[in-house]
């Protein structure tokens, strides 16, 4: 647990940098401690969590991320808190804030579209046999309180720094299937800095035919791919008799979404999964995990700079030209996005709605943009609202220019 909260704590830094909120983390369990629980759906909730406090918290406010495991031996819990000091809830109305679209009577909130993270997050701590308060009073911040019950809390051996860099072994060789050119660009300039020979293929059928032609070390496959997915992929590999090592080679899920356990994808035949949207370390940490390196180094973490792009911009190792191309990929990208969804919400086409949204998603979480990422998400899970259309798309169309502006600035 300790890991997995520092993991999630770190992801929301730049965040924290653009919006000059005074963001801490005290979290009160060992590296060594090991307990059984789900770490898809605790990821999930301290996400929403977190993302909900970042949007009503103003400028150089503060947020406390704070965790323990309960002394409780018969049933311990994990006991995860996040206070900020935000708009704050009235009385009233705190009883309704985990109802799925309760609007409260706010203009800050309003604004921010939906109230379905909430309703989400207590459906997924009530799969996870918990419970979740909220203390608060109206302009004084709010305290969301999560109880998890864990099972076999054990202290193991120590474990090391996580390793921050990696110097990769001779000659290797990593795919990477999704079907999202900024995640692929992002990937690509990661492999460059890293000095790994990477291929990258947008489409199932493109990742068949570069794979009866190389050889890899370890593949990165999205779960939503058009008309085919991970589960397709995985399976023609495994089964394949044309693929070299195709039962020993480390094949990783990539998704923006918890609708299967770690379980469906092992049956499935992955070897692990990387929620999207995923962090520099996160990806570094899985290589090493699943690939022998000569030798390792750590790195200091590098002071957080380039406001909500910093994220995608981490993955360049501060190459300037690689800067660029990132920058200039996501505008691309997220343009012809943007007309496509326009479109289809005009045309209500559902499928394509949520299609689009579903690629938009991870990208737009990754630099810290929640508002957009929410109200993507209910689009996806196929809750159309014609209220929340002209916001979603006014708040794509400037983060655009945003990042219009942002390449012409440093260029």
């Amino acid at each position: 647990p300790q890991a997995l909260l520092s993991e999630i704590y770190e992801s929301f830094v730049p965040a924290a940098y653009e919006k000059k909120i005074d963001f801490k983390s005290s979290i009160d369990i060992a590296r060594n401690i090991h307990c059984i629980s789900d770490t898809f759906r605790i990821r999930q909730i301290v996400d929403n969590l977190l993302s909900n406090a970042f949007k009503f918290t103003p400028r150089n406010g503060k947020i406390v991320l704070a965790a323990s495991i309960s002394n409780n031996k018969q049933q311990p819990e994990l006991i995860i808190s996040i206070k900020d000091s935000g708009i704050g809830i009235k009385e009233q109305d705190k009883e309704h804030i985990f109802e799925s679209f309760k609007r409260l009577n706010h203009k800050e909130l309003i604004a921010e579209g939906s109230g379905l993270g909430l309703a989400i997050t207590q459906k997924l701590v009530e799969l996870l046999g918990g419970k979740i308060s909220v203390e608060s009073k109206l302009g004084k911040g709010s305290l969301f309180k999560v109880n998890i019950p864990v099972s076999d809390v054990t202290k193991k051996e120590d474990v090391p720094p996580e390793k921050k860099s990696l110097i990769p072994k001779e000659n290797m060789t990593v795919l990477f299937v999704d079907d999202d050119s900024i995640q692929l660009n992002l990937f690509s300039e990661f492999m460059k800095k890293e000095k790994i020979k990477a291929f990258t293929c947008s489409s199932y059928d493109e990742a068949l035919a570069v794979l009866q032609k190389e050889s890899f070390d370890i593949i990165f496959s999205d779960i939503q791919m058009g008309d085919r997915d991970g589960f397709e992929l995985v399976d023609y590999i495994r089964h394949s008799d044309t693929i070299k090592g195709k039962k020993e080679i480390p094949i990783i899920a990539l998704t923006g979404q918890m609708e299967f356990s770690i379980t469906r994808y092992l049956h499935a035949g992955f070897s692990d999964f990387l929620l999207k949207p995923f962090t520099y370390n996160q990806l570094i940490k899985l290589i090493n995990k699943y690939i022998p390196t000569s030798t390792c180094k750590e790195e200091k973490e590098k002071p957080q700079k380039k406001a909500s792009f910093n994220a995608l911009l981490e993955f360049a190792g501060g190459d300037k030209h690689a800067e660029k191309k990132i920058i200039d990929s996501f505008i691309h990208e997220t343009s012809k996005n943007y007309q496509a969804l326009k479109a289809a919400l005009e045309d209500k086409n559902t499928n394509e709605i949520k299609k689009i949204a579903h690629k938009m998603t991870p990208t737009m979480r990754m630099i810290s943009e929640n508002t957009i990422a929410d109200l993507l998400q209910s689009y996806e899970q196929g809750i159309e609202n014609k209220e929340d259309e002209s916001l979603l798309l006014k708040l794509i169309a400037e983060k655009i220019r945003e990042a219009e502006q942002f390449f012409e600035r440093n260029n």
